[in-house]
């Protein structure tokens, strides 16, 4: 059957025609951890009216910050362990969007950021993985054999 297996793990012929989708899940990331940086101060610092909301944003922010070279870097580790510090940003946004009605735009604006940045940072290492993959296949399938050594 041609094309069988092709969903999980793509081989041969059609990994030379494979779209990469890599690209776009490294942009969603780095879209997403640039809208949820910047969003902390903005809805924390600016719109709210908590007490210290700037030094609160600032504190909040150091995660995304260490997060950052990484990411930009597109290193796999970094993918992993910031996908698990995006759920603390959604856990907050969704708090906010459901608790208050004053702040509800910016939370919803920073909650929206934060998914983006999980799903990045979920999608991006899974693709790029199954397209080195696919590469190192098609590599291999059209490397020329190696030529017996000549019988003396």
């Amino acid at each position: 059957m041609p094309g069988a297996g092709t969903a999980h793990c793509p081989a041969g012929a059609e990994a030379v025609g494979m779209r990469r989708w890599s690209p776009a899940a490294r942009a969603l990331t780095l879209t997403g951890w640039l809208t949820t940086l910047v969003s902390l101060p903005l809805w924390l610092g600016w719109q709210s009216s908590m007490p210290h909301g700037w030094w609160i944003a600032g504190v909040l922010s150091l995660p995304l910050l260490a997060a950052g070279p990484g990411l930009w870097r597109a290193k796999l580790y970094t993918h992993g362990w910031c996908s698990l510090l995006s759920l603390a940003y959604m856990a907050l946004g969704l708090m906010e969007v459901f608790a208050t009605s004053v702040g509800r735009t910016p939370a919803m604006v920073h909650l929206l950021a934060a998914v983006a940045l999980f799903m990045g940072c979920v999608l991006y290492p899974r693709l790029h993985n199954r397209e080195q993959a696919a590469h190192a296949i098609h590599r291999d399938q059209t490397r020329p054999a190696a030529r017996e050594p000549a019988e003396s």
